[in-house]
């Protein structure tokens, strides 16, 4: 266990001398500009997280429009099933395809 407390030791004397440096003001630099560089780093991040946000509707729209592109071809598939003309189909085929008729009627009405 002591082991583990000369590391922890360690560990936060080491941060500790880090949090000095990086709060450490830079030669040559005021405390004007150093605002300055805080606004124009926030206004930075401001930027990206709007960015962000442009990007997430950005996909979030071509996920839809996809859908809808789906949805539509799908739509037509069914379009040419029921306009499909059975009569002349082996009967196997009539059955089929007169029962996928019936289910997309049925789906339809019971969209509407």
């Amino acid at each position: 266990m002591q082991c583990w407390s000369r590391i922890q030791q360690a560990t936060n004397k080491f941060h500790g001398c880090f949090t000095q440096i990086e709060n450490r003001q830079p030669s040559g630099v005021n405390e004007q500009d150093k605002i300055l560089e805080d606004m124009y780093t926030d206004k930075k991040e401001e930027k990206i997280r709007k960015v962000d946000i442009v990007k997430k509707k950005y996909l979030s729209e071509m996920v839809e429009i996809e859908k809808r592109k789906i949805d539509l071809e799908h739509l037509r598939e069914e379009d040419k099933i029921i306009q499909m003309d059975i009569n002349g189909m082996p009967p196997h085929l009539q059955q089929y395809y007169y029962h996928r008729q019936m289910e997309i009627i049925e789906k339809r009405v019971n969209n509407s």
